[in-house]
C-alpha cells in the first residue's frame, strides 16, 4: 500500500481525538449554562433527560399557577414540538413549602435547589418565586434537542441582592402594555426581581384615574398613549406570576406640570 504521510496521519489523530473531546464536553452540563451562575452546581455522570411534551399534557386544566408557569416553560423549552401522543407522567414534580400566590415582598425568599436524572426534575423552593427561579434554570439547561445532559445533576441557588431591578419611565418614553409585558417576561429570564415603574413626570400623566379623569384625558401624550385601569391589574398579574415586584412612581409633589394640564 501507498506510504501515509505520517504528518497527515498526525492531524487525522488530533482531529479524531478533538472530536471526541468535544463530544464529551458537550455531553456535560454546566454552571456556565444557568445566568446568573448558581452557588452551588454539581454535574456527576452523563445521563441524559430528553424531554416528551406530552408529560405537560397533564396540565392544560390545572388552575393551580405552579402548574400553569410549568405548562408555559415547557413551551420555552420546547417551542417547536407538540404532543402525538398520549399523556405522560409529569417529568417536572415541586415541593413548596408556602404555597401561596401573590405579589413578591422585598423579603420573598427567592432560594431554590434542582435534582434532575434521567427520568425526573425535582424542585424544592421555600415560595413561589423560587419555583419560578428554579423553572428558570431548568430551561437554560435544555439544549436544542430538547434534553438535559451530564445527569444525575444537582443545583441549589439564591440571590445575593434582594433587590435586583429595571426602572421603566413611562412617562418620557410611552411603552404598549404589550411591550411592558414583554420586558417582564425578559426580566424574568434573567431572574430580576423588581420592576421600578416611572408613570408620571413634568411631561405626561398617562394613568387613568377613575377619580380624576382629567388628569390622564388632558395629561397623556395622546388618547392612545394610556393605561387603562385593567392594564395596570395586567401588569401587575405578569408580574406577580414572573416573581417580580411592581414599584409604582407617581411624582409629586416635584415634577407634576402634567397634573396642572388639566385646568
Amino acid at each position: 500500500p501507498k506510504p501515509q504521510n505520517p504528518n497527515k496521519l498526525r492531524y487525522y489523530i488530533f482531529i479524531e481525538v478533538n472530536m471526541k473531546s468535544t463530544a464529551l464536553l458537550f455531553s456535560m452540563a454546566s454552571a456556565k449554562q444557568i445566568w446568573p451562575m448558581p452557588k452551588t452546581f454539581e454535574s456527576k455522570g452523563n445521563e441524559v433527560l430528553s424531554l416528551d411534551p406530552c408529560a405537560f399534557e397533564g396540565l392544560t386544566a390545572s388552575t393551580s399557577p405552579f402548574d400553569k408557569k410549568i405548562l408555559e416553560y415547557s413551551k420555552l423549552m420546547m417551542p417547536s414540538l407538540k404532543c402525538n401522543g398520549v399523556s405522560t407522567r409529569p417529568v417536572i414534580t415541586y415541593d413548596v413549602a408556602d404555597m401561596t400566590y401573590a405579589e413578591p415582598k422585598p423579603d420573598t425568599d427567592e432560594s431554590y435547589s434542582l435534582e434532575i436524572d434521567s427520568t425526573e426534575i425535582k424542585i424544592k423552593a421555600n415560595t413561589y418565586v423560587g419555583f419560578v427561579r428554579a423553572l428558570e434554570s431548568v430551561s437554560q439547561l435544555v439544549s436544542e434537542d430538547n434534553q438535559i445532559q451530564g445527569l444525575p445533576l444537582y443545583v441549589q441557588d439564591s440571590p445575593d441582592f434582594s433587590y435586583r431591578g429595571l426602572m421603566l419611565d413611562t412617562s418620557r418614553h410611552f411603552f404598549s402594555k404589550k411591550s411592558i409585558l414583554r420586558t417582564l417576561d425578559a426580566m424574568m429570564y434573567n431572574k430580576l426581581n423588581v420592576l421600578h415603574w416611572h408613570i408620571t413626570d413634568d411631561v405626561s400623566f398617562p394613568i387613568e384615574l377613575e377619580s380624576y379623569p382629567e388628569l390622564a384625558a388632558k395629561g397623556a401624550y395622546s388618547s392612545s398613549e394610556t393605561y387603562s385601569k385593567q392594564d395596570v391589574l395586567d401588569v401587575i398579574e405578569r408580574a406577580t406570576s414572573n416573581g417580580i415586584r411592581v414599584i409604582p412612581e407617581l411624582d409629586t409633589p416635584g415634577h407634576v406640570n402634567s397634573w396642572g394640564f388639566n385646568e
